[in-house]
């Protein structure tokens, strides 16, 4: 892995917290579990564990680093 994908702030802080979220909260809310990160996301936010800020945050966060990740390969 290069090294911009593993400090702070990086596509696996994203990708950790979504699994957390899902490992914490899917016991109770099997509608939150999803094989995917932006679905997952999009599931925790109608679910409301995730604010509509929030939300957007890790998209947008998401979908620019695995851009950013894919132009790196």
């Amino acid at each position: 892995m290069g090294r911009g994908q593993t400090g702070p702030g990086s596509i696996r802080d994203i990708e950790f917290v979504t699994q957390y979220l899902q490992l914490a909260q899917g016991g109770q809310h099997p509608e939150v579990r999803s094989g995917t990160t932006l679905e997952a996301l999009t599931r925790l936010a109608n679910s409301g564990f995730l604010s509509g800020d929030e939300y957007r945050a890790l998209v947008d966060g998401y979908i620019f680093l695995r851009t950013v990740e894919h132009h790196l390969h």
